[in-house]
């Protein structure tokens, strides 16, 4: 064979030049050219005149194409094969959520990282940012490109541009904090160069320190015993005359061209052995891309299209090294290890080879239910935070804590170092109806003592029965508020309003039974009425059973639990309507409810003013009109008030519940004992003295009342 030379200037007009010069030699076969730009305008020239072209170094991915450049094939695998070894290294260590890639905006980057990205979906590689800037850009150009990064939170970059931009790059990452012991750095095959960190032959120090554990792909070098006679050779041989000789270094890309030439010995050998009146373009490149052989940069064999079947060096540079050090090979057609083969370790930013942890997350302060104190998290991985449902939590977020929800099941959130405090108040509470809860039993042994076993009449007048009725509406009424202590539950929340309403209900019909007792018996003065105690049960059981039955349809409709709903942008465990209707149904039926209860405070209301006019010792008008005034401030100026506070101030809303319920309870109740055991005690020394009626006919309706009350 005979070898001539043409130089393009890495130009596409001098490759096409002197393309037009080879062809008129003429050329069997062409070697070259560098530059994927060059060989690009050379394919398409060389698929005219029918001449076969094996590069050396051009990695274009669009060369690959068999169609559009029919007789192009090259000896180094196109940046397509170069991009899916990025991603299986990325993915080989576990780090595919942590990447951002940036090339220049030529042909060469954009192609390398746009092969990258395809190949990382598959690998399920996200790429949190992708910026480009222009070859050639003077380092306060590239800010925005530089500043995107640091801004996506990746840790891992992936960098495809030649060694001169690279080094532009590499300038600014320390200035931007995206270089250190929890980053990395890979770089295509154009950047993971010695000339990355030198000029004019000269370390440039803030470089070499920015790339320190910098790892790189290069296509597969000089490498194996053939390599190694050829630099022995190479070694001896007189530079002025070859140059670059007189040593063992050599130029990356020279074994690939001297393989290059022997690819086209193989083939011309094998024509001529097995086709020697049929040596054509088109024979010949199809014979090269049979060929099998061993070269100087190991196994060579050719895919369909011509590209030479990816094998790759990983390269990184380590320590205070000068130049990058193979630590092993990429193998497209390797399945194990993700196509990977390590002879070394690779070292890393800190300088060792321990694979650093690249999942760095902002510590945070958690609070630790179980142990009652808040914690730090440095790491923001150690702890996992829970979410304050009813599954016993235990580490919840700080902000929590004392934010007036009760997420911990111990209420350990909101102790007494709160203001205001949930404990605090659920203490002072809890003693407070307690105490009022221990005063029932003085109004039940009244009621039955003097209303019951001494008949006495003062008593009997108030329906005792009925009084202990309100009594134990008020024990219902006051256990209520209890369902809303502690943390939210299930069962809490759904007996919240049964135990609250039926005391409500029974309070209510009880007062307006007793009034309506007076109202039937001096309604025709003159007939003497006997209305038992029974009669009047069922007028209680009547008037309760609107109140169950709207109770019963609310838990089945709109049922009352605990749930995870957000407040604010927290998720807290409260009390929430479930059931078929969500929240809206609660206060649906909640308003049924209130209006119900409306309703019999108004027939209490009309029974208090008809019997405004009875004798003073049956006339409960006005206590009535009290108690009826009271629970109507309750319900028309607490609950709006309660509903405007619980958004505000949970605790403050709790606290004006509790006390609407305490007090609408305590004050009916009191209003209809304390001034009859006060009359009792003191006026009538416990016994009828203060209500004997005279025995007048002008009493006769009282007396008849009398009479009829006393059966």
């Amino acid at each position: 064979m005979e070898m001539i030379t043409f130089n393009t200037n890495t130009t596409q007009t001098g490759g096409l030049s002197n393309l037009l010069l080879a062809v008129e030699v003429p050329t069997l076969g062409i070697v070259g050219a560098a530059s994927s730009s060059v060989s690009n305008i050379i394919a398409i020239a060389s698929g005219v005149f029918l001449m076969p072209q094996i590069s050396y170094s051009s990695t274009s991915s669009a060369l690959s194409s068999d169609v559009s450049f029919p007789f192009f094939n090259r000896m180094v695998p196109p940046d397509s094969r170069q991009g899916a070894a990025l991603a299986s290294l990325v993915a080989f260590y576990n780090w595919q959520p942590y990447v951002a890639a940036i090339s220049t905006a030529d042909e060469y980057g954009v192609g390398g990282i746009s092969e990258f990205i395809d190949a990382g979906e598959l690998l399920r590689i996200t790429v949190r940012s992708y910026q480009q800037f222009l070859t050639g850009s003077e380092e306060d150009d590239i800010d925005v490109e530089m500043r995107e990064l640091r801004n996506s939170e990746a840790r891992v970059f992936v960098a495809f541009m030649l060694a001169g931009d690279a080094r532009t790059m590499f300038r600014r990452v320390e200035e931007f904090d995206i270089i250190g012991d929890q980053y990395v750095w890979f770089c295509s095959d154009g950047c993971a160069q010695t000339s990355v960190f030198t000029e004019d032959e000269e370390i440039i120090g803030e470089v070499r320190r920015a790339t320190r554990g910098l790892i790189g792909f290069t296509p597969s070098g000089g490498t194996g015993e053939l390599f190694e006679l050829f630099l022995d050779q190479w070694e001896t041989l007189d530079p002025n005359e070859f140059a670059g000789a007189g040593d063992r270094t050599i130029n990356l890309f020279a074994p690939h061209a001297y393989d290059c030439f022997f690819t086209y010995a193989h083939t011309f050998t094998q024509l001529c052995e097995e086709q020697p009146n049929n040596i054509t373009a088109f024979t010949i490149n199809t014979v090269i891309r049979q060929q099998v052989f061993t070269g100087l940069t190991g196994d060579i064999q050719f895919e369909s299209n011509g590209d030479r079947i990816a094998l790759y060096n990983v390269v990184n540079l380590r320590d205070n090294d000068d130049a990058f050090t193979n630590v092993g090979t990429w193998d497209f057609a390797r399945e194990q290890q993700f196509g990977f083969d390590f002879d070394r370790r690779i070292q890393f930013f800190d300088g060792t080879t321990n694979v650093p942890d690249l999942d760095v997350r902002t510590p945070f302060d958690y609070w630790s239910c179980h142990n009652k104190e808040k914690r730090s998290d440095p790491t923001g991985k150690t702890i996992s935070l829970t979410t304050p449902d009813g599954d016993d939590p235990n580490n919840i977020s700080s902000h929590y804590i004392c934010d007036q929800f009760i997420d911990c099941d111990n209420m350990s959130d909101e102790g007494f170092d709160c203001s205001p405090s949930y404990v605090a108040t659920f203490v002072a509470f809890g003693i407070l109806t307690g105490l009022l809860v221990l005063t029932l039993p003085v109004f039940v042994i009244f009621a039955i003592v003097f209303g019951l076993i001494l008949k006495r009449k003062r008593v009997r007048v108030q329906s005792p029965v009925f009084l202990l009725g309100m009594c134990l509406a008020a024990f219902i009424g006051y256990c209520s508020t209890y369902a809303w202590y502690g943390k939210p539950h299930p069962v809490s929340c759904f007996f919240q309003p049964w135990l609250l309403g039926i005391a409500v209900c029974l309070l209510v019909a009880s007062l307006s039974a007793k009034t309506f007792r007076i109202w039937r018996i001096f309604k025709s003065p003159m007939k003497r009425k006997r209305i038992s105690d029974l009669s009047l049960m069922v007028l209680v059981i009547v008037l309760m059973i609107p109140c169950i039955f709207i109770l019963t349809v609310w838990s089945i409709v709109s049922t009352p639990t605990a749930k995870v709903v957000d407040v604010d942008g927290d998720d807290h465990y409260v009390c929430e309507t479930g059931g078929f209707t969500g929240p809206p149904g609660g206060y649906v039926f909640f308003g049924i409810l209130v209006g119900y209860e409306g309703l019999v405070l108004l027939f209490g209301v009309f029974l208090a003013f008809v019997t405004r006019n009875v004798p003073d010792e049956y006339s409960e008008s006005r206590l009535v009109g009290i108690s009826v005034y009271n629970l109507a401030f309750l319900s028309i100026v607490v609950i709006p008030v309660f509903i405007v506070l619980r958004d505000i101030s949970p605790v403050a809303a709790w606290i004006i519940r509790t006390i609407a319920i305490l007090y609408g309870f305590t004050a009916t109740l009191w209003l209809q004992f304390i001034p009859t055991m006060l009359l009792l005690i003191v006026k009538d020394k416990c016994g009828d003295q203060g209500t004997q009626l005279k025995d007048s006919k002008d009493l006769t309706a009282s007396a008849s009342a009398s009479a009829s009350m006393a059966g």
